[in-house]
């Protein structure tokens, strides 16, 4: 059996199911380009620090490159002499029969660049966890500028400020309410049609 006002219902639901997946894409790149800009200038205020950090970091790296040849250098003369207290990257001090001939010398050589890479690896582990807590912060203003967005598009207020700055978002929520409008009108029409068909 087929009823002329389930053909328009039909067709009214189908009307309004579009405007609606319209609005939910005009949203969404409204919301898009929203987080694009607000993430831009957390990243432009963030790029300072973030290019000092990155800097130091490589030039740390640089010099713990340096100050390890220097330590494996040292090691390894330091080995030469005293071949028995050094085992592959660690060394004890010269014994009592080694300290003749230079030994104690070159094990505090040995032990100042050790202490030296110690400094600078020290230094480049915490610049390293600088600039992981500068991205994780970053992350975090992001986030938390995304929930407000969302929360923002709910309110009534942020909503009409978002037709305001978007036309075609506006365009878009009005035509989604008028066919959903026009949907529940033409639904609850064949609705009492139906009742009193019985």
């Amino acid at each position: 059996m087929n009823k002329p006002g389930v053909d328009a219902a039909t067709k009214a639901a189908q009307d309004a199911d579009a405007a609606i997946r319209e609005y939910e894409f005009s949203r969404d790149r409204y919301m898009y380009a929203l987080r694009v800009a607000a993430e831009e200038a957390v990243v432009k205020s963030v790029a300072p620090r973030r290019d000092k950090l990155n800097s130091e970091i490589e030039n740390l790296r640089v010099l713990s490159r340096l100050r390890a040849d220097t330590r494996a250098e040292a090691v390894k003369a330091y080995a030469q002499r005293c071949p028995s207290r050094v085992q592959g990257t660690a060394f004890l001090p010269p014994g009592p029969a080694d300290r003749v001939g230079g030994a104690d010398k070159l094990f505090k050589t040995a032990m100042k660049a050790h202490e030296d890479l110690t400094e600078v690896t020290d230094i480049l582990k915490k610049r390293r966890e600088a600039l992981d807590t500068l991205e994780t912060e970053m992350r975090a203003i992001l986030q938390k500028r995304n929930e407000e967005l969302i929360r923002m598009l709910e309110t009534p207020d942020g909503l009409e400020n978002a037709f305001k700055r978007d036309p075609l978002l506006s365009r878009a929520y009005a035509r989604m309410k008028a066919a959903v409008a026009q949907r529940d009108a033409l639904a609850g029409a064949s609705t009492q049609s139906e009742t009193a068909a019985s």
